[in-house]
């Protein structure tokens, strides 16, 4: 618990990228966002004192000194001996990786010069952060020169640049980020000019901007850039003036109140860890909450609850159910290719009851740029800590994106059924509320589109006047069709788009071998044209899917109904049902039972949906769409069993 007011705070007055990690999600400007960010100025800026409980934290955690950001001398002299320990050859392997990539980085001359793409400096701080933090974290763990020689060139070049992009506090915060962890954990070394030099850039660029109009509002924002953000203003004012100065606890004080205090961490978190912005973005947004939490229990002795977030102890599991047997369940804007987030090493750190999720990420590690943070909470368990899978093979939410995942298995020929419910005007939505992805023998059989590419959607829609990121019912984005329910495996009524506020609701969950899945209901959705749908979505006795669909026209108009699925197999339609052919040449049966209705594929090239769909969308390669379609009278109620079989 936290007591009011104990003290009072003053007012503070690339193109060398190589893609040298697994592709974050893009962060566009959106909302309206422009406007939010001028008129952010106008609100409080949470600046007028502090209601932490200073007085009490005062000498919990005595830092003797340098580094004050996440890991003392200590800790990194228990990094080298570990990695030296024949006890522990999964850490050793781990930190050769890392130091094999700062290797990388420290021979690599290219210099990182200021490079704008759409006004953006995103990859460029991207790139820093990652050059920055590997090589800080390769000179303290090795002591090799070479890796300090390198990281102060570049802390040299990104204070150079003009500026860091401050209307995209995004990319201000990420290289602000690297310039901390770079001034802090290299700090004795560095030279006196190149110190002045990152005191001066992050004051003049963070710090002295973070209450302004775009670092509050970008700190205010309900997605993972108040994460980012927070993360950022907290790093630097901790690294620059120590974590016992007005400046930091001032920072802290805000980072609290608007992530933990005013309901942030609940809305992304909350009631049972499932990130409403989909796989992709809770890697981002859980990697800064991550560093942010440790900077905090470093430097303070207390995460001041940010860990204690509803829901926040059961996310580590709902990203590790968002692997499927054949890719992920990247709802929203994100990726497909399976991962396992190095995050999961703060979690299994954390609580011994997620240590089951960590052995995948000593397999072919998927490293990013975040990855010296994970090292320290790596370094920290024993290699017996690291037990076999035992994660079960059901997991279910509920929240503002509730969803439902089955497994037979966590082999790539296990069954695999990821639900969710959810609506579309949720940051990063699509038109896929009851959508579902189906793997099963080594083939995705439903799931969702490849996810529109921001900057080539926002130029083609700015080119006819029309916002990618309004999320009202009238948008543009909608008519793009990578976000449209034409191409995701949902029920579309009347060919209409989805109520963009009506929520799927998770209404109930099965967990037994008979049945594994859950039932939603998803009447909001239709924005009345339904008097009800619920569907159910199973997977039987571990052999095959059932999806059953209550549905009832309102009672004053028939509905149309257009059952369909987004599939990487090749489907024949014929009176009786559809049979979809996997690349592998496995064969499955689609059929519905409950009434007549009239089998079907449909065309995934854009041109044959006319204006304004063709203008808005490439055409995919080794994609399908097949469903069925019938019409019920106003009024009337029918259920749909649909099963899809091997043959």
């Amino acid at each position: 618990m936290r007591l009011l007011l104990l003290l009072t705070v003053p007012v503070l007055c690339c193109a060398c990228s190589r893609a040298a990690f697994p592709a974050t999600p893009e962060e566009p400007e959106e909302d309206g966002m422009a406007a939010a960010r001028l008129s952010a100025g106008t609100e409080e800026t949470g600046a007028g004192g502090s209601f932490l409980a200073w007085e009490s934290l005062d000498g919990e955690v005595a830092l003797s000194g340098r580094p004050y950001l996440m890991a003392t001398e200590a800790d990194f002299d228990n990094i080298a001996r570990k990695a030296a320990d024949p006890a522990s050859p999964k850490f050793a392997a781990l930190q050769a990786a890392v130091l094999e990539r700062a290797g990388t980085y420290a021979d690599d001359e290219t210099p990182l010069t200021y490079t704008l793409s759409a006004g953006r400096l995103l990859a460029v701080s991207r790139e820093a952060l990652a050059r920055i933090f590997y090589l800080a974290y390769a000179w303290r763990t090795t002591g090799e020169g070479r890796y300090l020689a390198r990281a102060e060139r570049i802390l040299d070049q990104v204070c150079s640049f003009p500026d860091w992009a401050p209307e995209y506090y995004l990319d201000v915060s990420e290289m602000a980020l690297a310039a901390a962890f770079g001034y802090d954990w290299l700090y004795d070394s560095l030279r006196e000019d190149t110190r002045t030099a990152v005191e001066t850039a992050l004051r003049k660029r963070l710090l002295e901007t973070a209450r302004g109009p775009y670092g509050l509002a970008a700190r205010k924002r309900n997605n993972n850039w108040s994460q980012v953000c927070n993360a950022a203003t907290v790093c630097a004012a901790i690294a620059l003036d120590g974590p016992r100065s007005d400046t930091a606890r001032g920072f802290v004080d805000e980072a609290v109140r608007y992530l933990v205090d005013d309901g942030r961490l609940s809305s992304f978190y909350g009631p049972d860890g499932i990130y409403p912005g989909g796989p992709g973005y809770w890697d981002y947004g859980t990697s800064c909450q991550v560093v942010l939490n440790g900077v905090l229990d470093h430097a303070y002795g207390t995460d001041f609850g940010m860990g204690a977030t509803e829901g926040f102890d059961q996310t580590g599991r709902f990203i590790s159910f968002c692997n499927g047997s054949k890719k992920r369940f990247h709802f929203s804007d994100n990726s497909a290719p399976n991962a396992f987030p190095q995050a999961l090493w703060y979690f299994g750190w954390k609580s011994a009851a997620d240590r089951d999720l960590l052995e995948p990420l000593t397999r072919n590690p998927v490293l990013d740029r975040f990855q010296p943070a994970f090292m320290l909470y790596a370094a920290r368990l024993d290699e017996a800590d690291i037990r076999p899978r035992d994660a079960g093979l059901f997991f279910a939410g509920g929240g503002e994106q509730p969803l439902v995942i089955a497994r037979t298995g966590w082999d790539a020929a296990s069954l695999y059924l990821g639900a969710k419910g959810g609506r579309p005007s949720l940051n990063h939505g699509h038109m896929d509320t009851g959508s579902f992805v189906f793997d099963a023998y080594g083939v995705r059989w439903s799931g969702e589109p490849p996810c529109p590419g921001y900057a080539a959607s926002e130029a083609r829609l700015k080119a006819l006047g029309k916002n990618l990121w309004l999320m009202d019912q009238d948008s543009w984005r909608w008519k793009i069709l990578g976000y449209s329910p034409w191409w995701h495996s949902v029920i579309m009524v009347d060919g209409a788009d989805f109520d963009v506020d009506g929520q799927g609701t998770l209404e109930e969950t099965f967990d037994t071998d008979a049945a594994r899945g859950g039932t939603f209901d998803l009447t909001a959705a239709y924005g009345g044209r339904l008097g009800k749908a619920r569907r159910t979505l199973l997977v039987r006795d571990g052999t095959y899917l059932e999806i059953t669909d209550v549905l009832q026209a309102s009672p004053t108009a028939p509905a149309a109904i257009d059952w369909h699925i987004w599939s990487e197999a090749v489907p024949a339609a014929d009176a009786d049902g559809i049979t979809l052919t996997g690349t592998n040449g496995v064969r499955m049966r689609l059929q519905t039972t409950g009434a007549a209705v009239t089998y079907r594929t449909l065309s995934t090239d854009p041109a044959d949906y006319g204006p304004p769909y063709n203008q808005l969308q490439d055409a995919p390669s080794g994609r399908y769409l097949a469903g069925f379609t019938l019409t019920l009278p106003a009024g009337e109620t029918v259920s749909l069993v649909t099963t899809l079989k091997k043959i």
